[in-house]
């Protein structure tokens, strides 16, 4: 594969390596016939990026003929090693002219060559191993949820949250459930129920009217939990870019997916939430559906969230190395098979409804 982007394509690039270094160590790299993936997956296997720079992003990109008879190559490398080769990104584009890119497959090597002024040429070649694809089951059209926005507007507020907070919660209702004055969506910190009830914590919420939204599409009143290190990440590169981001999710312990669509990008930031009883209920079918002016409306959503918050259950990625020879072909089951060794944290579930994991063409590399 070879490669060349200009001062201000290769800024954005370098934004994007950025992003995904501190989600995952690993970058996944592969090329296409008209497209470079970008892929990472946290070592908690609870975020998963995925960037596709499209033909055009690019002022030349072509596979070589015998890349070009595979359909794909690709590759494993450390994401931080890339990295190095951007080290300044707020003047990357006003001393370097041009960037050149190439996978060799033969070498087993990637090149990264910087063409800078004054006649400055910078080449970096970085090896690797076996290539090893990374594959997360996800489907943003079968989510009930859908929020438009601009990333500048949660990403200032997450900047209200206490820099060590490891995991937020997004209480999403329709507008009609919310009480009068009350915003549809509120976003506040999470607190395991198995911590000290004496010890002193801090409480931050903070609400939002739907009126904030370009879209705003809650068919599913949800509470969802996931890790605020890696959204406040995937905020500020999607902020970088200057255009609206989509959010699509269903219901606690279903992915929440981060997508920005573009004519010469597509990217997609997957990130795990915890599965708890402390979920809203599912709404009433069509025929047997409360008013919204009804005074029994505000009182159902008030028992749902009365009690003690019951213990949540932390749902293993299912690998699709491990699913049994025997087992029916029903779609990959959360918690069904085996998971990898890692920290008990949140961690990625496929859908029920997707492809098989017995069809799917490669697994997430294990974690140690």
């Amino acid at each position: 594969m070879e490669a060349s982007l200009r001062a201000a394509e290769l800024k954005v690039f370098a934004k994007a390596i950025q992003c995904v270094a501190r989600i995952g160590e690993d970058l996944h790299l592969e090329a296409k016939d008209t497209t470079l993936e970008l892929k990472t997956v946290s070592q908690a296997r609870n975020a998963f990026a995925r960037i596709v720079f499209h033909e055009p992003f690019f002022e030349h990109f072509k596979l070589r003929a015998r890349d070009a008879a595979t359909g794909s190559i690709g590759c494993c490398i450390n994401a931080k090693a890339v990295l190095a080769a951007f080290k300044s990104l707020t003047n990357i584009d006003k001393t370097v002219q041009l960037c050149q890119l190439t996978l060799d497959v033969v070498q087993a090597r990637l090149v990264i060559k910087l063409i800078c002024f004054f006649d400055i040429v910078k080449t970096y070649n970085l090896y690797y191993e076996d290539f090893d694809d990374v594959t997360v089951v996800y489907s943003k059209t079968d989510c009930r949820n859908v929020l438009e926005n601009n990333p500048r507007l949660l990403l200032e507020a997450v900047a209200n949250f206490q820099s060590g907070l490891e995991e937020i919660c997004f209480d999403v209702k329709t507008a009609s459930s919310s009480s009068e004055g009350a915003g549809e969506f509120t976003l506040e910190n999470y607190i395991e129920v198995e911590e000290d009830q004496n010890k002193p914590s801090l409480k931050t919420k903070l609400e939002l009217h739907s009126s904030e939204f370009l879209t705003y599409q809650v068919l599913r009143p949800t509470r969802l939990v996931f890790c605020l290190q890696a959204l406040k990440q995937l905020l500020s590169f999607l902020d970088s870019l200057n255009e609206p981001m989509t959010c699509h999710f269903d219901h606690s312990g279903r992915p929440i997916i981060f997508s920005q669509q573009r004519t010469d990008m597509s990217i997609d930031f997957v990130l795990a939430t915890l599965e708890h009883e402390n979920e809203y209920p599912e709404p009433a079918l069509p025929s047997q559906s409360i008013r919204a002016d009804s005074p029994s409306h505000s009182t159902h959503w008030d028992n749902a969230t009365s009690g003690t918050m019951t213990q949540p259950r932390r749902t293993p990625l299912a690998t699709p190395n491990t699913h049994p020879a025997n087992a029916p072909n029903n779609g990959p089951t959360a918690g069904a098979w085996s998971s990898p060794a890692g920290p008990p944290h949140m961690m990625l579930s496929a859908p029920q409804h997707e492809t098989p994991v017995s069809q799917l063409g490669a697994a997430l590399p294990s974690v140690g």
